[in-house]
């Protein structure tokens, strides 16, 4: 969804997750699992998805057994807990819905994170200034305080004094010798130290964003914007494409958790071409670009 405009987007991972959320069938549940990891592989180098699959993962599976511990609702049971509690094959199977739903949210937000940049946000709040620069301020200021709170660190231990061996040998000794209250203490220590440097700076460069944006006149009226993105045709198309999927998944006769209908073909094919459309859009593009090459 990178090459449409920022309200497209938007109309889009809000249809995704709305129906992924609110629809508790499995087919759905898949479908939109499934695609969510194809659009994130697409977007995102594999070795960041693979870092994310060791966090989603454990999630997924916790989510997945603790459900049926808990939740004792259904008429086949499967086998008792030592408390007595049955465990039911409807709340092991609703375990793994909310488990593949979750997993699914989840891969969509971080694709989301990858195309709603910023600038878009800031094009989206278009309607209320005040609120885009509070957001866009805060978007800026979180990667930089963790890139300034790596850059402390680094310059703490650096300034650390220098020791020879045999003092080296001497505090290390001291050092296992004291004890672990001590050792916290000076480890918190060290810690309100470096945030108190992080705040003082962060603080400092408030002051000195909100005397350069006072002296460029912002503020002043009348006062006029500037964004990179337009209302193209494909844009509108791209609206009532969406649209148009998601009156079909509405009016779809698909049931829902526990009893599903498999009848709502249409449902499940508009929910399919839903989620498709930012994957097809990408192959689309590239093999566009590949075409544009061989001419050349």
């Amino acid at each position: 969804m990178n090459g449409y405009n920022p309200y497209v987007s938007l109309a889009f991972f809000a249809a995704v997750v709305g129906f992924t959320v609110f629809i508790m069938n499995p087919i759905f549940l898949l479908i939109s699992l499934i695609c969510a990891v194809l659009y994130a592989c697409l977007l995102t180098p594999l070795g960041k998805i693979a870092k994310y699959l060791s966090l989603v993962l454990p999630l997924v599976a916790i989510t997945a057994v603790m459900n049926p511990l808990f939740n004792h609702r259904g008429v086949t049971i499967l086998a008792y807990l030592p408390n007595g509690n049955p465990v039911t094959l409807e709340a092991v199977l609703y375990g793994i819905a909310a488990a593949i739903m979750l997993a699914a949210v989840v891969t969509w937000f971080l694709c989301f994170n990858k195309v709603m940049t910023s600038d878009k946000f800031i094009y989206v709040l278009g309607f209320s200034p005040a609120l885009a620069l509070v957001l866009s301020i805060t978007l800026r200021m979180l990667p930089r305080f963790r890139a300034r709170l790596k850059e402390i660190t680094a310059a703490q231990a650096a300034a650390s004094p220098l020791v020879t061996s045999a003092e080296y040998r001497d505090n290390s000794r001291n050092v296992t010798k004291r004890s672990f209250l001590a050792r916290k203490k000076n480890s918190v220590k060290k810690a309100i130290k470096i945030l108190s440097i992080l705040i003082s700076w962060t603080l400092e460069d408030c002051i000195e964003t909100a005397d350069s944006m006072k002296s460029r006149g912002y503020g002043l009226r009348p006062r006029t914007s500037f964004s990179i993105f337009t209302f193209t045709r494909r844009d509108v198309f791209a609206l009532g494409y969406i649209a148009l999927c998601a009156v079909i998944i509405l009016v779809g006769d698909f049931g829902d958790f526990p009893s599903f209908n498999l009848g709502g073909g249409r449902a499940f094919l508009a929910f399919a071409a839903l989620c498709l459309l930012p994957i097809l859009s990408i192959i689309r593009e590239q093999l566009t670009w590949k075409f544009s090459q061989s001419k050349i």
